[in-house]
C-alpha cells in the first residue's frame, strides 16, 4: 500500500525520526532543532511552536508541532512500565554495607513468600 504525504507531513516524519536529539522541557514541550540550521532550536509542543512558519501561519500546525504530536502519540501508546521486584541480597550487604544497598531481582515465588510474611 502506498501512502502519499504532503511536503509538511513528510518533513514532520523526518523531524520525528530525529526525536532522540530533542530535549524534553516542561510538560509536553520539547526543544527541537531546525532542519535547515541545527544550531537553531524551537520550543515546540503538539499545538505551538516558536518557528517562523508557525508565526506566519498560526492557524496551521507546523512540521515541528506535527512531529511533536507524532512522538507524543507514540509515547502515550506505550504501556506503563511494571515495577520490578527487587530486594537487597546478603552478598551485596556484605560488599557495600547496608547504608548503600544494591538490589537484585527475585523470582515471583520468592516475592510471594516474602509478601506472605508481612
Amino acid at each position: 500500500m502506498t501512502v502519499l504525504l504532503d511536503s509538511r507531513s513528510r518533513k514532520a516524519l523526518e523531524i520525528a525520526a530525529g526525536a532522540s536529539r530533542w530535549t524534553r522541557l516542561v510538560g509536553r514541550a520539547f526543544a527541537v532543532p531546525s532542519q535547515s540550521d541545527p544550531r537553531q532550536i524551537y520550543v515546540t509542543s503538539a499545538d505551538t511552536c516558536t518557528c517562523p512558519d508557525s508565526e506566519r501561519h498560526p492557524d496551521q500546525r507546523c512540521k515541528h508541532s506535527t512531529a511533536c504530536a507524532l512522538v507524543l502519540a507514540l509515547i502515550d501508546s506505550q504501556p506503563e512500565p511494571r515495577p520490578s521486584k527487587l530486594v537487597p541480597t546478603r552478598e551485596d550487604a556484605d560488599t557495600i554495607g547496608w547504608d548503600r544497598p544494591v538490589y537484585a531481582p527475585i523470582s515471583d515465588t520468592d516475592a510471594s513468600r516474602l509478601m506472605g510474611r508481612l
